[in-house]
Formats: structure tokens, C-alpha cells, sequence
């Protein structure tokens, strides 16, 4: 009653907020965002946050915003309350917020505690500063435990904004190349609670894809949790678009692509079958480390399954090193060699 009240007044230009409630239920979540998108109320902040992140629950926070924007229009600005601490800003840009706003940097200040992208410090367990915030680089550790309360709590709040604008600042341009994911995955090891949330956003893969960019700059495969990325995903369905007839041989070497085969095509892990004519095309461009995660075969394997359900060749793959588990998803239409 209160959003249709609000919705009746004139504000003139002024901008009304829409809150979504609904603690930890989705289903009140999914419900309250869409009541809310019905009206004409200008954002849509996600409320009742701030106990989960406090607490470090990080994958309550990304199962409550998904569930949010499961009832909100993709033009709807949503606002997520006290989201402060810059260690989980592009976590939240992630999974759709386009606005944040809190007082943590005063806050922690208060406290001697000195923000950074990976984490929490206190001030008196710091030796040197890691950062090159004007702050940091005028100042020592030390001098500032000296200063007065008063100073010092200026000065760690002073250094607090600059760690969180520059980190708003690289969460802009990770969005506007394309490689907010991985951004995202670098600040996930800054905590354990953070690979968690990273986790359970990486679990609405089909959301993540549905709104991520077709093309972007080259992409880095550096974890696991890689492997299950939307251009993974979007480049595997695309899989079924291609039908090799006669007999196909599947190789990560390519030394191996040989034999009396119809067609001979690459194997690239997490992708999976390459096309020999899409082999320097976005996304099979990614940079890959030599040692890649078993994570990274698994879905390779996924890739020849779909491929292989799908068309009319009869496949062949031609593989060493790869793991037992790899190997195991493999379906018994494709023969190993």
C-alpha cells in the first residue's frame, strides 16, 4: 500500500525509491520486485542486506538480489542498501546492481580499520601501507596510530574512499571491455565468503548469459570456476548449430589430427570441439594456462558430448593426460583413442 501511495504523488523530478523486501525468501523477494516494477516509481533498491553482509554472506546476498531482478524489467536501476565495502562491488555489478551506497568508509574508520579490495585491516596490525592513495604515500602505518582520534580517523576515512572510488572506477571499465567476470574471480580469493557468493552467481548461468556480451576483449582462464562462464556456456549451445557428417576425430594436440577421418577438429578446453574455421575467433581466443583445472576438461567433455548428440558423424576422440573424470563424461557413441 505504501509503494501504490507513493506512486500517487507528485514529486516533480525528484526520484522515489521502490524498496524490495523480503529477508532471505526468494519467492517474497521475486514477488515484492515485481509489485514494485509496476508501479511508476523511479529505483528499486534491495533492502535488508546489511545483517547478510555484515555476517559474510555473500551467496544470501546474490540469491537475494537474482531473485530481485527475476521481478524486475531489465530497465529497472537497482539499488543495493549499505553495499560499502569495495572487496565485493564487482560482485554486485555482477549479478545487476547499478548503484551502491553506505557509510562503511567513516564506519570503519571509526574502528582503525583500513579497507582494501581483498579484505579488512586493522591499523595496528599493518607495518606498511599496501596502497598508493595520497594517504598511504604521505603517510606510514605509524605516523597515523600517533595522530589524534580525531586525525586519524580522517585520515584512514580519506584513504577508505579512494580504495573504494578506484575500485568503483575499475569495476566501470571490466563492464565496458567485457571482463567483469574477471574481476570478479580475482576478488574472490580475497575471501573465502567471496568465493562463495562468486559460486553461487556462476549457478544462474542461464541469467548471466542471457544478458552478457556476445563479443568482448580476450578473456583469461586462470580457476575453475572459468569453466563455467557464460561464453562457456553460450559457445557450447551454439555447438548443436554445426553437423559434421562421415567421421569426425576430436584432438587437443594438434599433432594428433591426423588418420583417415572426413573431418579432423581441435579440442580447447573448457570449450570443447573448435571448428577448424572458428579456431581464431572470439571466444576460442582466451588465454589459457598450459596446467588448466580439471574443471576445465570436464566441460571440454560436456562440449563433445553435446556435439556429438547432435550431429550426425560419427566422433572419435583423440586425448592424453586428460582426467579420469573427463574421460567418464564422455557418451559411448564416441570412441578414445
Amino acid at each position: 500500500r505504501r509503494l501504490d501511495a507513493a506512486d500517487a504523488v507528485d514529486t516533480g523530478e525528484m526520484l522515489v525509491n521502490a524498496p524490495v523486501q523480503g529477508s532471505t525468501h526468494l519467492d517474497l523477494r521475486e514477488s515484492a520486485a515485481r509489485h514494485a516494477y509496476g508501479t511508476d516509481l523511479d529505483l528499486f533498491p534491495v533492502g535488508a542486506v546489511v545483517p547478510l553482509m555484515n555476517e559474510y554472506r555473500y551467496d544470501d546476498v546474490v540469491e537475494v538480489v537474482t531473485a530481485a531482478k527475476r521481478g524486475l524489467g531489465t530497465d529497472a536501476p537497482v539499488h543495493l542498501f549499505g553495499a560499502g565495502h569495495p572487496m565485493m562491488f564487482a560482485l554486485a555489478a555482477a549479478v545487476g546492481c547499478d548503484l551502491f551506497d553506505s557509510a562503511a568508509y567513516a564506519l570503519y574508520a571509526r574502528d582503525d580499520r583500513y579497507l582494501t579490495v581483498r579484505g579488512t585491516k586493522h591499523l595496528e596490525d599493518l607495518r606498511t601501507f599496501p596502497c598508493s592513495c595520497p594517504v598511504c604515500t604521505e603517510y606510514t602505518p605509524a605516523d597515523i596510530r600517533g595522530m589524534t582520534d580525531t586525525d586519524r580517523e580522517r585520515k584512514l576515512a580519506r584513504h577508505n574512499l579512494h580504495v573504494s572510488f578506484a575500485e568503483m572506477r575499475r569495476v566501470r571499465q571490466a563492464i565496458a571491455e567485457g571482463t567483469l567476470l574477471q574481476l570478479v574471480d580475482a576478488r574472490a580469493r580475497g575471501h573465502p565468503t567471496m568465493t562463495d557468493g562468486y559460486r553461487t552467481l556462476l549457478d544462474q548461468a542461464g541469467h548471466l548469459e542471457a544478458h552478457d556480451r556476445v563479443s568482448k576483449d580476450t578473456v583469461f582462464h586462470v580457476s575453475a570456476e572459468s569453466a563455467r562462464w557464460p561464453t562457456v556456456a553460450r559457445y557450447q549451445d551454439r555447438l548443436t548449430r554445426f553437423a559434421p557428417e562421415g567421421t569426425l576425430l576430436l584432438a587437443e594436440n594438434d599433432a594428433a589430427l591426423d588418420g583417415e577421418y572426413d573431418e579432423r577438429w581441435p579440442l580447447v578446453p573448457p570449450y570443447g570441439p573448435v571448428p577448424p574455421e572458428l579456431r581464431e575467433t572470439f571466444p576460442l581466443t582466451a588465454e589459457r594456462p598450459d596446467r588448466l583445472s580439471t574443471a576445465a576438461y570436464d566441460r571440454a567433455a560436456d562440449g563433445v558430448a553435446r556435439l556429438a548428440e547432435s550431429c550426425p558423424a560419427t566422433v572419435t576422440v583423440a586425448v592424453t593426460d586428460w582426467p579420469a573424470s573427463a574421460c567418464e563424461r564422455l557418451p559411448e557413441s564416441v570412441e578414445q583413442v
